[in-house]
């Protein structure tokens, strides 16, 4: 997950000035809503070959 809001804090809040805490919650869950699931799993570490619970994972989503 660190990955994840790596990406999002630098593309969404770093070096900027939101108008309100609620405009930029809408901001950042339109960000990981436009990701697509390949895209969200790679960019949270989910989808590496050493993550600790891909077994897990691999019986709730299909390869993408």
């Amino acid at each position: 997950m660190d990955q994840l809001w790596r990406r999002l804090k630098r593309l969404v809040a770093a070096n900027r000035q939101a108008a309100s805490i609620d405009a930029l919650a809408a901001d950042a869950a339109a960000w990981v809503l436009m990701l697509t699931p390949q895209q969200a799993r790679r960019k949270a570490g989910t989808a590496s070959k050493h993550f600790w619970l891909r077994k897990l994972l691999q019986n709730f989503w299909r390869p993408t």
